[in-house]
């Protein structure tokens, strides 16, 4: 959009964008108008890092989540006592999927190290329930290495910010969903963010990571960890409140503009390079315009339905923003909700 809005107004504007490494990164560099030119777009390997990555697995074959979790422990342990470095001073972060899980390897962990007469780690818990005060607290701890060990769920890998350690162990790859009331494995994100906390700059000459998932999941988590990965548009499944907010705005006045409007997205450059992807049957201008054509007057038909937008004439072409759609855009209220 605003590069669109540039467009329009004939100004220059510069995007500058850092992410992890892309498959497609010259795909994305273009829909960002980064010029083809030397030093414009650099794109490294995920083996390029500050501080060199040792990356292992622990697969369990246990047919329930909760009795692998258990039968890790014993690795767990292992891997934080054993990781290079300072034995006297660990620096290991521990992901579970749970706050109970946190207590219990928490636990876990002092008792085997009480066990092996090696005296305490100073293990910290650190989840989403913890007051400002108490995070904090902990986390000052853990930087300062009065704490070896810091075991932290999965939600908490987002906001650790400036947080690392030599050693990383993910201790399961699944979640219980109690809205889908199942376990569900985590997103690709949320373990590059988790390694991602491996390796102290200007601290460690080298870094740890163990990943413990299903025997089913070790092919396509080592695949998304050491290779780069691609990037596709879902705005195909989002355009709704895209399309709705740019109607309140009066961006978009008609269906022709709704599809000008998409050719400047990523989701037209990946149509080109991956048509398949988005069940388009080829490249050809033809194919294109009837997708493209045909998603929108799905979207338009389904915010009309939720009176978000109507028709401004009879031909059902213009588009017009209602009362309810305005509340939407300006509250990032989704479509379905309002109505």
């Amino acid at each position: 959009r605003v590069r669109l809005m540039a467009a329009q107004l004939a100004r220059e504007i510069r995007i500058v964008a850092l992410s992890a490494p892309l498959a497609n990164a010259r795909d994305v560099a273009l829909w960002l108008g980064v010029p083809v030119q030397p030093h414009a777009l650099m794109n490294f390997a995920p083996a390029v890092r500050a501080v060199s990555l040792e990356l292992r697995f622990d697969t369990g074959t246990a047919p329930h989540a909760a009795d692998r979790l258990a039968a890790w422990l014993p690795a767990v342990h292992r891997a934080v006592t054993e990781c290079p470095g300072d034995a006297a001073c660990p620096s290991a972060l521990v992901f579970v999927p749970s706050r109970r899980q946190a207590r219990l390897v928490a636990a876990d962990l002092e008792e085997r190290a009480a066990a092996s007469d090696a005296g305490t780690l100073g293990v910290g818990v650190l989840h989403e329930a913890l007051s400002p005060a108490d995070r904090s607290a902990v986390l000052e701890m853990f930087a300062a290495g009065r704490l070896g060990v810091l075991v932290a769920t999965r939600a908490c890998c987002w906001a650790l910010d400036g947080v690392r350690a030599r050693c990383v162990v993910v201790l399961g790859t699944e979640r219980y969903c109690a809205r889908e009331q199942r376990y569900v494995d985590y997103s690709v994100p949320d373990v590059l963010q988790m390694l991602g906390r491996a390796g102290r700059p200007l601290v460690d000459s080298a870094a740890q990571a163990l990943i413990m998932c299903p025997v089913s999941k070790r092919a396509i988590y080592r695949r998304f960890a050491l290779e780069p990965l691609p990037v596709e548009s879902r705005l195909d499944a989002q355009l709704h409140d895209v399309m709705n907010a740019e109607v309140a705005a009066r961006a978009v006045g008609s269906k022709q503009d709704a599809v000008d409007y998409l050719t400047w997205t990523l989701l037209y450059r990946r149509l080109l390079a991956n048509p398949h992807y988005y069940g388009v049957a080829g490249t050809d201008p033809r194919h294109l315009s009837e997708f493209l054509s045909e998603l929108v007057e799905r979207t338009a038909a389904d915010l009309v339905a939720a009176r978000c937008i109507e028709y401004a004439d009879e031909d059902e072409f213009s588009l017009a923003p209602t009362n309810l759609g305005m509340i939407s855009a300006y509250y990032a209220v989704r479509h379905v909700t309002v109505e």
